[in-house]
């Protein structure tokens, strides 16, 4: 039981990094399209990264100390995610329209997940093997 609430606190804290991350992001788009540098035709296309972006680096950080395991973790982390986003379209505006560009960018956000997953078993794997070189070779 214990380990359950130290993941679930983990998924928390690693969506709250993730969310974090995309509100700056989000800040950064919008003063970027104030501005001109960004026009407006490739909004979407940004919005879409900075959702991919967003949840990369807290998911991978806390995916590496978490019992799940890390695509299992950084997929809840990834479902979470969208779930906080639909969350706010509901609450702050009238609903969320069921167009290809939602759909899109809730499915950045989850390829966002799965990389940081696939990016953070990777670096286990390594220490596992290191771990292992190092034995076999004191013996």
């Amino acid at each position: 039981m214990a380990k359950q609430k130290t993941s679930m606190v983990a998924i928390l804290k690693s969506t709250g990094a993730a969310l974090g991350a995309y509100l700056l992001l989000q800040m950064l788009l919008a003063l970027m399209l104030v501005k001109g540098a960004l026009p407006e035709t490739r909004l979407f296309t940004a919005q879409a990264v900075s959702g991919f972006l967003a949840i990369l680096p807290g998911t991978a950080y806390f995916a590496r100390r978490s019992e799940l395991g890390t695509m299992v973790f950084s997929l809840l982390t990834a479902l979470c995610f969208a779930a906080f986003l639909a969350l706010i379209g509901l609450l702050c505006y009238d609903g969320i329209a069921g167009t290809t560009e939602t759909v899109i960018r809730l499915l950045a956000a989850a390829g966002g997940g799965l990389t940081a997953g696939l990016l953070a078993g990777k670096g286990k794997k390594q220490k596992r093997r290191k771990k292992r070189a190092a034995v076999r070779a004191g013996r």
